[in-house]
C-alpha cells in the first residue's frame, strides 16, 4: 500500500470534487514536513525592496500609458471639433480676403493710366473699389445705402 491518500480511481474519476478521507496520520505528517521546511526557507534580504521597485515600475508604466491615452484622447476631440470650425473660417475667409498691398498698388496705377487722374485719386479709387467689393461679399450695405 502507497502513501497515497488518493487511489487511481479516484484521481481519473470525477474525484477531486467530493471530500475525500484523508487519515489523521497522514495530516499531521504533512503538518510537521511543511514545520520543518520552514526553517530551511527563508527569504532574501533584498526581496522586498526588489518586490517594492518592482511594483513602482509597473504602476509607473501604467500611469504613462494612461497619461498617454489621455492624450491622444484629447487631440482626437480636439480634430474633430476643430474641422467645422476650420471649415467655416476657411469659408469666412474667402469671404472677407483682400489682395495684397503691391497688388492694390498696381490697381491703383492702372486706375491712375486709365482714367488720366493722379495717383492719390487713383489709390482712392482702388481702395473704393476694393470696399464696394468686399460688402457685396459680405453681404452689407455700401455707404451709399445700396448693394452692388
Amino acid at each position: 500500500m502507497s502513501n497515497d491518500p488518493l487511489s487511481n480511481d479516484e484521481r481519473s474519476g470525477s474525484g477531486y470534487d467530493e471530500r475525500i478521507e484523508v487519515p489523521q496520520e497522514t495530516l499531521v505528517a504533512i503538518e510537521e514536513a511543511i514545520r520543518a521546511a520552514g526553517a530551511f526557507v527563508r527569504p532574501s534580504d533584498d526581496l522586498r525592496p526588489r518586490t517594492l521597485e518592482t511594483a513602482r515600475e509597473l504602476s509607473e508604466d501604467r500611469r504613462g500609458g494612461v497619461r498617454l491615452a489621455s492624450f491622444a484622447a484629447v487631440l482626437l476631440l480636439c480634430l474633430i471639433v476643430s474641422a467645422p470650425v476650420g471649415q467655416r473660417l476657411s469659408a469666412w475667409y474667402q469671404r472677407i480676403e483682400a489682395p495684397s498691398a503691391a497688388e492694390l498698388q498696381q490697381q491703383a496705377l492702372q486706375i491712375e493710366t486709365d482714367r488720366n487722374t493722379g495717383p492719390h485719386w487713383g489709390l482712392y479709387e482702388a481702395f473704393s473699389q476694393l470696399r464696394r467689393s468686399q460688402a457685396v461679399r459680405l453681404g452689407q450695405r455700401t455707404v451709399h445705402g445700396a448693394m452692388q
